[in-house]
């Protein structure tokens, strides 16, 4: 699911992968480890590989234990507010304090008395819901922000952040949660002829806006649609809701078909229905034509695996490894789990990866330095540190990193 959406689900070995977007939402879609098929397959194990043409298209028939689709929420029932809760926002914005503000700063001043009770572990709410409950996901805080803008009249967009994914774990399922906000433009804003605009103003929505993190670039309304789709299947299949999960995950289709935490969701929706068949061309089509499609590859890789399908299991394996991601904290994620199996190669390319995208980042330095330290050369793990310093503008990290200098420089 993207803030929270809830984006993915990630899998490996016994754990499945599920994103949740969280603002950017329960979006089926999450942090990943590759792991190198040369640790796993016996080069000596050959299976013959046949060819296989993966169409343009995704067609799919539902089976039978999804044949009798359930009521889902509607665009209009996601973004509507009653007209009790309509009155009551009038009742703010026509307070004489604001007759003199603008509709996108009401909006803002209405939302900031509870934005903090919005959090990356809250549930996907309809507009409604969020507004009487005044809690949620990111992705619940984009939706209560797109009907107010609707009803004051404002334009609203949607940016999606990269930032340190946060993860929870339900049985066998781990989930990852991204983030997304929302922009509330300047409705007395007017561009000027001739010039050039690069940001118009804008107030951003987010609960926590001083957090930090990396700009992904703007959402348009049909991929922020999917989104909310996408994480209502994946809390669906959380709940083993598998009906409601799979026709959510094609609602979610209808928006943006490459949408890959939904195409994730969905296949794993199908394996527990048992329709192996169809799971695996949703899992083939998904690699193929799926927008970064990290988790999906990565449950599709452990289920080869457990096929003992090896060849096809190892082709899919190299393809999560070529994936330039763009979110670096990904690599970072993916850099510590390598740590931890003390396979120091593999984690020194992740932090360096993520170091090649964002160097503005202390969060590899630091953890290329501890593999520095652990291979046994300390004074590169200093010099990472003191990088790992330089860079951060965040009083614990820097604190950290200077105690760990002094005691580098003690030994």
């Amino acid at each position: 699911m993207h803030c929270c959406n809830r984006k993915y689900y990630y899998r490996r070995r016994n754990h499945t992968l599920l994103t949740l977007l969280f603002i950017s939402l329960l979006f089926i879609s999450s942090s990943f480890i590759l792991a190198s098929c040369a640790n796993r397959v016996k080069e000596s194990v050959q299976y013959e590989m046949k060819e296989i043409t993966v169409p343009v298209k995704l067609h799919l028939m539902p089976p039978i234990e999804f044949q009798n689709k359930p009521s889902l929420f509607t665009l209009d029932e996601i973004f509507s507010l009653s007209d009790q809760q309509k009155n009551q926002f009038i009742k703010f914005a026509s307070q004489s304090e604001r007759e003199d503000l603008s509709k996108h700063r009401v909006i803002a001043d209405y939302l900031n008395q509870f934005t903090e009770q919005f959090n990356y572990f809250g549930k996907t709410n309809i507009a409604s819901v969020a507004f009487n409950e005044k809690q949620g996901n990111c992705l619940s805080l984009a939706i209560l922000t797109s009907a107010l803008a609707k009803l004051n009249s404002v334009e609203v967009k949607f940016q999606k952040v990269y930032s340190a994914p946060v993860y929870q774990k339900t049985n066998e399922t781990v989930i990852r949660g991204d983030h997304v906000r929302s922009q509330l433009m300047d409705p007395n804003y007017t561009k000027e002829p001739g010039k050039i605009t690069i940001f118009e103003p804008a107030i951003t929505i987010d609960y926590f806006p001083d957090l930090g993190g990396q700009l992904a670039g703007a959402v348009n309304h049909k991929e922020f649609h999917a989104m909310i789709y996408s994480n209502l299947a994946a809390e669906s299949y959380i709940k083993s809701n598998y009906n409601f999960a799979y026709w959510y995950a094609r609602e979610a289709l209808i928006y943006d078909e490459y949408y890959a935490p939904a195409l994730n969701t969905l296949a794993l929706t199908l394996i527990k229905a048992n329709a192996a068949e169809e799971a695996e061309k949703v899992f083939l089509w998904g690699s193929h034509y799926g927008k970064q499609p990290v988790e999906l590859l990565s449950n599709y890789y452990d289920r080869l695996i457990n096929q003992n399908l090896l060849l096809e299991a190892k082709k899919i394996n190299q393809q999560l490894e070529d994936i330039k991601l763009p979110n670096p904290f990904d690599y970072i994620d993916s850099a510590y789990k390598y740590l931890r199996q003390k396979n120091y190669a593999q984690a020194e390319k992740m932090f360096e990866r993520a170091i090649d995208i964002a160097p503005y980042l202390h969060q590899p330095y630091s953890g290329l330095a501890l593999v520095k330290f652990e291979l046994g050369y300390p004074n590169k793990a200093k010099r990472l540190l003191e990088q790992a310093l330089e860079v951060s503008n965040e009083k614990a990290s820097r604190d950290r990193y200077r105690t760990k200098l002094k005691a580098l420089e003690i030994n």
